[in-house]
């Protein structure tokens, strides 16, 4: 028997009805049995049209013998018999049902992502998760539900985006941070020759993106961020330096992390970390920077924190996405 977390919401319609009864036919289903289900929660709208209702949130966690399959298509039945219609994403909803995690289980299909692409992006679905599953654990971050929680409640709110296109990363930050008042950290390294000299390197064939990345460093240290409080939004990932480097010179990895370390020491980690690969490269990854496959492989390391994987969406959905992910780790409303 498996464990699944599943996200239940609701802003049309009698809501907590509506999600009682979701709770209650979830339970009735075979091969499926209720463990805990959590308190409402209610959330402001994220994403999507404007003048929305609030949502009415919680999660439950049950024991099934249903394959991941099986269990997200009664999820999507529940979300019809309940008069659930899809007009528009992020639109009002009598009932929303989301496959959050089954076990450690890491599936990607067209139909079905397992973990749950935005799961630890959205704080009005950690939040009731937490009460009912919070050592679940997130099988591609490897942190628990309580951490992933923790980190949207303590972390410094910088987000980091990197694309493949630095032209696109630069609009999207610029536009992040007009759209969701974010500080804009300026590229130290924007009207700079593509590959920075270094003097003096004891291996020159490593040394460019090492000396780039210093250059960048002092516009992200923790030790004198201006404000903490204070949301930030930069056009670009440290660690696309280190797959640079790597990518140069595979034969002495082991010197590339050692110099690296001594770069990095003080730059603030990202509260969330964008990736975005344009249509263009994602279409034809020969496009791509020759680095982009080593950043993608560096971006999947356990521990890093939330990421925002977008893959082929043109810049303006990339753009609304990455709003929604910022809107989405903020305080929710007061519990009713």
């Amino acid at each position: 028997m498996a464990h699944a977390l599943i996200a239940l919401g609701s802003n049309l319609g009698d809501r907590a009805t509506l999600l009682q009864e979701a709770v209650a036919s979830l339970a009735g289903s075979a091969g499926v049995r209720l463990i805990r289900h959590s308190s409402w929660v209610e959330t402001a709208p994220i994403g999507g049209p404007a003048g929305q209702q609030p949502f009415l949130n919680g999660a439950v966690v049950v024991e099934t013998s249903l394959e991941p399959e099986a269990l997200h298509a009664l999820l999507l039945d529940l979300e019809r018999r309940a008069g659930r219609q899809r007009e528009r994403r992020w639109g009002p909803r009598t009932l929303d049902l989301d496959l959050l995690l089954y076990d450690d289980c890491v599936r990607q299909t067209p139909k079905l992502h397992i973990p749950h692409p935005r799961l630890a992006l959205r704080r009005f679905v950690l939040a009731p998760a937490a009460e009912v599953a919070p050592e679940m654990r997130h099988p591609q971050i490897g942190w628990t539900i309580r951490q992933l929680l923790d980190h949207l409640d303590h972390a410094v709110p910088y987000f980091a985006i990197a694309a493949s296109s630095a032209a696109v990363a630069e609009w999207l930050a610029d536009f992040a941070s007009q759209a969701a008042g974010c500080r804009l950290i300026a590229d130290p390294l924007a009207g700079l020759p593509p590959v920075h000299a270094a003097v003096g390197a004891a291996n020159l064939a490593q040394a460019p993106p090492l000396e780039q990345a210093r250059l960048r460093t002092p516009a992200i240290d923790r030790r004198t961020w201006p404000d903490p409080l204070c949301p930030a939004v930069s056009s670009f990932w440290i660690e696309q330096h280190l797959a640079e480097a790597l990518t140069r010179n595979t034969p002495q990895p082991e010197f590339v992390h050692t110099a690296w370390q001594g770069v990095v020491e003080h730059v603030m980690p990202p509260k969330l970390l964008v990736v975005y690969t344009t249509p263009e490269m994602h279409a034809h990854p020969a496009l791509a920077p020759p680095a982009w496959p080593k950043l993608l492989e560096l971006a999947c390391r356990p521990g890093l924190g939330p990421i925002l994987w977008i893959h082929g969406a043109p810049p303006d959905e990339a753009a609304a996405e990455i709003l929604a992910a910022i809107d989405g780790m903020q305080v929710t409303l007061p519990q009713r």
